[in-house]
C-alpha cells in the first residue's frame, strides 16, 4: 500500500482540489450519447452529430488531469505531511473571523430566532474528514465578514465555490441533505481597528508630534472606524478606551440594523458532485504517492 492511499482530505481544503475538473455528463448528455451511439451503428450520423458524439465520448472517457494549481497545493500538502509541520497562515480577515465567532453566532441567533450549539464532533469517511460548525437538522457554517464592503449583501448566489465544496463534504460526512452558509457582519475587535489606524498613520501621517489626530485627517479616521463598527454601543466603547478618538467626531454615525447584517445562502446535497469528489480525491492521492516515490 502506498503512503497516501488512505489520506483523508479536510473539508476546508476541498475547494483547493476541486479546481479545473470536468464535471460528469448530465442526464441529458448521457441520453444523447446513448442515442447517437446507437444511431452510429447504422452509419446514419450527420457530420454535426459525429462531432457531438466525439465530444461526448471524449468528455466521458478523458477526465481532465489535475491542474497546476491543484498540483502545487498537493506539493505543499506533501511537504507538510512528510515533515509533520504545517504553515500557519493568518491575516486580518482570518483574525477577525476567529475573534468574533461568538458575536456572529449571537447575531445569527437573534436575527434567525434559532439557538445554535457549537458542534465539537469530528466526522470521517473513507475519503474526507471534517468538523462542521453546527449540525442541528442541517449543516450551518458561520462566516464573519471583514467589513461592509466584503459582506455579500446583494449577492443572490454563493460566489465562493470553496465554501460550496466544504458544505458538500460536511453533508456527505453527516448524512444531512441541507446546508447553509451564514455571513455575519459584526463589530471589528478593537485591536484590529487599532492596527488599521496604525496602517493609515504610516501612509497619511495621522498623528501630530503630541500623539493627537491631525485635524485634516479626522474625516479619514471617522470613515475608517465607521466602516468597521456597526453599533452605537461598539462605537462608544471603542472611543472610551482610545486616548486619541473622540465620540463627538461621529455625529453622523448610523447603526446598521441587525437584520441587514446576516446573509444566508442555502446549499442542497448533490450526489453527482460527491461522486466527482471521490474521483478527484483518488487522483490527488495518486499524485501524492508520485511525490513520495520521487524522494524514496
Amino acid at each position: 500500500m502506498n503512503v497516501f492511499d488512505n489520506y483523508l482530505f479536510r473539508c476546508s481544503s476541498l475547494g483547493k482540489i476541486m479546481v479545473g475538473i470536468n464535471p460528469p455528463l448530465t442526464s441529458n448528455q448521457e441520453a444523447e450519447l446513448a442515442r447517437l451511439s446507437e444511431k452510429h451503428k447504422s452509419a446514419k450520423l450527420t457530420d454535426k452529430q459525429i462531432i457531438t458524439l466525439g465530444d461526448l465520448l471524449n468528455k466521458k472517457s478523458n477526465p481532465r488531469d489535475l491542474t497546476i494549481g491543484v498540483k502545487n497545493y498537493l506539493a505543499e500538502l506533501h511537504v507538510e505531511t512528510l515533515f509533520s509541520r504545517s504553515k500557519y497562515i493568518t491575516n486580518k480577515y482570518c483574525e477577525k473571523g476567529i475573534n468574533v465567532e461568538e458575536q456572529s453566532l449571537t447575531l445569527y441567533t437573534v436575527t434567525q430566532h434559532k439557538f445554535l450549539q457549537k458542534n465539537k464532533e469530528r466526522f470521517n469517511n473513507e475519503y474526507i474528514t471534517g468538523e462542521p460548525d453546527n449540525k442541528q437538522g442541517i449543516i450551518r457554517d458561520i462566516k464573519s465578514s471583514w467589513d461592509f464592503s466584503t459582506f455579500p449583501f446583494h449577492d443572490i448566489d454563493l460566489k465562493n465555490k470553496a465554501y460550496y465544496w466544504q458544505m458538500q463534504g460536511y453533508m456527505w460526512l453527516t448524512g444531512l441533505k441541507k446546508a447553509e452558509i451564514a455571513y455575519c457582519l459584526v463589530d471589528t475587535p478593537f485591536k484590529n481597528i487599532d492596527d488599521e489606524i496604525r496602517r493609515l498613520d504610516w501612509k497619511f501621517e495621522l498623528f501630530d508630534s503630541d500623539g493627537n489626530i491631525n485635524e485634516d485627517r479626522i474625516d479619514l479616521v471617522v470613515e475608517t472606524i465607521s466602516n468597521l463598527i456597526y453599533t452605537r454601543k461598539g462605537l462608544e466603547e471603542y472611543c472610551n478606551q482610545s486616548p486619541n478618538i473622540r465620540i463627538e467626531w461621529f455625529m453622523n454615525f448610523k447603526e446598521v440594523n441587525p437584520k441587514y447584517r446576516v446573509k444566508i445562502f442555502e446549499i442542497d446535497y448533490n450526489q453527482e458532485d460527491i461522486e466527482l469528489m471521490k474521483l478527484q480525491i483518488v487522483k490527488c492521492r495518486a499524485y501524492l504517492n508520485e511525490l513520495q516515490s520521487s524522494i524514496n
